[in-house]
């Protein structure tokens, strides 16, 4: 867990970083233009990889040619999107009544190629549990990537600096994962073997198409009814809310999953350990989303800038909602450990279809109604998973509620000090010191209220400080 967090946190933060250097450089409409393709580069991403790595991850007994087999359908599959994308792009350019789209999506899309040259590497990294090995891998593309893509926008290339920031890490990343994995494919196909991997990654591969296009939707509809600066102001609010949760969902479901699946078969240990990781993860993940949401405002002055704090109130909405993610992750990992991707198709067709209504109505009502039904989705998306969940595995909705519950009502306590203390103490105060005077009436209260209501997960955190304090420490 320690190196797939320093990989996400220092790696990819400083690929967030990067982003945020972009955004002072840049102006709002030229991240307009990438949220419009974001769709059809994500939906090419996914039918790429078919949920075939999934499917690598659940099965104990992989050999050579599961992986190979993999390995080239996934580069097969890549350089057919790829033609697709090539020749759809200037019908999308058309609709959006923006030229530039036509070359942006056909340079963005290489990514297919170049993630379907490396996928199976990382699976096999992932599946032997080479985390640290894996970080170092990722290190020189992240870093290096991201300072020529700085570069670029410095010297004002616009919003190619963007696209350089996208394509750039990953390359760097498929030539090292190439050569330092280990693993190379072989001339060695199996028939028999992609049948295997379809029958469970079929109808995964479905449900994440489904929720992809429902989850993009408002890129869609706000980039043709608002003004693309608009669009730009939505997409770094919700990018903002959704890289704690990247990050915190991968460090936890990197681990778990493969970690899980060992376990299958004993149920009663599975569930043991599923209630811990839902509490714990929940304990993580909410008062960081609520404390999000209650310092939107100086963050965006900070990181951003005035130009972009028309983004604040969209950051401060989603966070709430985003807050459930991580539970949502974490039951729908326990559905693929237990191959019931039937299951998972299922809870995309109803969660989306719910979505879809959401969306709908919100058309009518106005800008801010599709930023609230992004916070129903995930908290309807929640509860949903938690109920095909327990299908596989003897833990009701009641009890994943009763788990989660203290941390809740720690989380949205924190919440109201913070929001009350900084309508009353930070008026007029500058945004940087709004910003740290926050964080630390955040952190103070919710350890306070975890403290008061004997949280589960902060006597486990506390107790595991105090043992590895007194173990590693030496008083002289």
């Amino acid at each position: 867990m320690f190196w797939v967090f320093v990989d996400n946190v220092f790696l990819k933060g400083f690929s967030f970083l990067g982003t945020l250097l972009l955004a002072k450089m840049l102006i709002p409409s030229d991240f307009g233009l990438i949220a419009i393709i974001s769709i059809f580069v994500s939906i090419g991403s996914i039918i790429v990889d078919s949920g075939l790595s999934s499917s690598l991850i659940r099965n104990i007994k992989n050999d050579e040619s599961d992986y190979c087999t993999v390995f080239y359908i996934n580069l097969l599959l890549s350089l057919i999107m790829y033609l697709i994308v090539y020749y759809f792009a200037p019908i999308i350019a058309i609709f959006y009544e923006q030229p530039i789209l036509t070359s942006i999506i056909r340079v963005y899309s290489l990514s297919f190629i170049i993630t379907a040259l490396s996928s199976v590497q990382t699976v096999v990294l992932l599946k032997n549990l080479e985390f640290k090995k894996s970080t170092y891998l990722n290190m020189p593309g992240e870093i290096v990537g991201n300072v020529l893509a700085l570069l670029m926008g410095y010297y004002g290339f616009g919003v190619w600096s963007i696209v350089a920031m996208f394509l750039l890490p990953q390359l760097f990343q498929m030539i090292t994962l190439w050569f330092g994995s280990g693993w190379k494919p072989k001339r060695i196909f199996s028939f028999d073997k992609l049948k295997y991997h379809y029958v469970f990654s079929f109808r995964l591969l479905i449900s994440s198409l489904i929720s992809c296009l429902v989850s993009n939707l408002n890129n869609l509809i706000i980039g043709k009814i608002y003004p693309l600066k608009k669009l730009g102001y939505f997409d770094r609010g919700k990018t903002l809310s959704q890289y704690p949760l990247i990050i915190l969902t991968q460090v936890i479901g990197k681990v778990t999953l493969p970690i899980l699946s060992e376990i299958q078969e004993d149920k009663d240990k599975f569930v043991s350990v599923f209630k811990k990781l839902l509490d714990f993860s929940f304990f993580i993940t909410a008062p960081i989303m609520f404390g999000l949401s209650a310092i939107s405002k100086p963050l965006i002055m900070i990181i951003l800038g005035e130009k972009w704090m028309p983004s604040a109130p969209i950051l401060q909405i989603i966070c709430i909602g985003g807050s459930f993610y991580t539970i949502e992750v974490l039951n729908m990992n326990v559905i693929k450990i237990y191959g019931r991707s039937d299951l998972i198709l299922k809870k995309e067709i109803i969660t989306n279809l719910f979505s879809l209504i959401t969306i709908f109505i919100s058309y009518f009502i106005g800008f801010y109604a599709f930023i609230w039904s992004i916070v129903l989705n995930y908290l309807f998306t929640t509860i949903i998973s938690m109920y095909f969940s327990k299908k596989v595995i003897n833990f009701p909705i009641k009890f994943q509620l009763k788990t989660i519950s203290i941390v809740l009502i720690n989380s949205f306590l924190m919440y109201l000090v913070m929001y009350l203390f900084q309508i009353y103490f930070c008026v007029g105060m500058k945004p940087i010191l709004e910003f740290i005077f926050m964080i630390f009436v955040g952190f103070i209260s919710f350890i306070s209220f975890s403290f008061i209501f004997k949280s589960p997960s902060f006597i486990y955190v506390t107790d595991w400080v105090k043992k590895f304090f007194f173990t590693n420490v030496k008083f002289i």
